[in-house]
């Protein structure tokens, strides 16, 4: 008996915490397929409950398979949806709220989509006929933010494509001192350049929270990109540590840099000439997000490009007055809103800044 059945005969008809995962489809035109259900005889997107030992991944590949016949290829994280928009009564009078992680897939080509038991009816809509679709509750949440997405950065043109649309974040993650100093944060042969005598300077400040918060991030799908002296720092490390972080040996390490050509550290591209370019191109390609530690010069050709989506910042209740800072000849004006804050108990604050807009200010 499927685990949300076994439930159900314990709780009846009562209101159950749902997990489910579901896929974002899109022909070549950019239209999305849509299944009209056969419980409600409502649109939504092919997904379903996760049963017990399922990953996400796994449970929006099954539902996808079993509602239209698809074998979909790479997944990448399209948004999770959660809270009372997710609340759903099915005809049966079965209440749930759903916590509904939704994917952007590919399918193989050469397939056709075919209804499965659970489905009326399969068929690819557009943008503009979406907005006339009768969907089910839980899916309208999930449909609105697709069409927003549909909009570019700067609210121009539809994209032909959503997966086109919704570039990959490139994240800037750094341990910071009060006065803005990112240089050999973890130890005191990290980087010695230009005299700066204080590496090492965060390790008095590890705590079971600001661990907790590394490690969130450490294990998130990503990408790197890195400058020539934090690839190589990194590399003579690593590959000789890889049971601490096992993601970023598989992680595709982007490295600036003029002179380095190839590396035995492998997955690593090499970028030289115009990198701002490079990276803007990299962003827009399918992928996870792209991670930026340490790297302090490329990080202000990042900065000045307007490249950075995203701050995740550790500020250490410190000022040294002299090292690589995180905000230098690179910085422009620019506004951030806060999507994550929180303290550690020796004084970290642990901030998200996500790139919100132009300058306003007051009269």
């Amino acid at each position: 008996m499927p685990y949300v059945q076994e439930l159900r005969a314990v709780v009846g008809s009562r209101p159950l915490i749902l997990v489910a995962a579901g896929a974002l489809i899109c022909n070549a035109a950019g239209d999305l397929l849509l299944q009209r259900r056969t419980d409600d005889q409502l649109w939504g997107i092919p997904g379903g409950s996760m049963e017990l030992g399922e990953s996400a991944e796994d449970t929006a590949r099954r539902e996808v398979w079993e509602e239209t016949g698809l074998t979909v290829g790479d997944l990448r994280l399209f948004a999770v949806f959660s809270g009372p928009e997710m609340y759903h009564v099915y005809p049966n009078g079965d209440q749930v709220a759903i916590v509904s992680v939704v994917y952007l897939a590919t399918p193989a080509s050469g397939q056709t989509p075919t209804c499965g038991d659970e489905s009326l009816e399969l068929c690819y809509f557009s943008r503009d006929a979406l907005q006339d679709v009768p969907l089910s509750a839980p899916n309208r949440p999930i449909i609105r933010r697709f069409l927003e997405a549909s909009a570019d950065r700067t609210g121009h043109a539809e994209p032909a494509n959503v997966e086109d649309s919704i570039m990959r974040k490139l994240i800037v993650l750094e341990h910071l001192t009060l006065d803005g100093v990112i240089q050999a944060p973890g130890g005191s042969d990290e980087d010695a350049s230009d005299g700066f005598a204080y590496g090492g300077w965060s390790a008095p400040y590890s705590d079971d929270v600001l661990g907790t918060a590394l490690s969130e991030q450490m294990n998130r799908p990503f990408d790197l990109l890195l400058g020539r002296k934090t690839f190589d720092i990194w590399a003579s490390y690593w590959p000789h540590h890889a049971d601490f972080w096992p993601g970023v040996m598989t992680a595709t390490k982007y490295v600036a840099s003029t002179t380095l050509t190839s590396s035995e550290w492998q997955p690593s591209v090499f970028l030289n000439g115009d990198i701002a370019e490079k990276v803007a191109n990299i962003k827009q390609q399918q992928g996870p997000d792209v991670h930026v530690w340490g790297s302090g010069n490329l990080l202000q050709t990042l900065i000045k490009h307007d490249l950075v989506d995203v701050f995740w910042l550790m500020i250490y209740p410190i000022t040294l007055g002299s090292g690589k800072r995180l905000f230098a000849d690179g910085t422009i004006p620019a506004a951030f809103k806060v999507t994550e804050s929180h303290v550690s108990p020796d004084g970290v604050i642990i901030v998200s800044y996500e790139r919100a807009g132009a300058i306003t200010t007051g009269t």
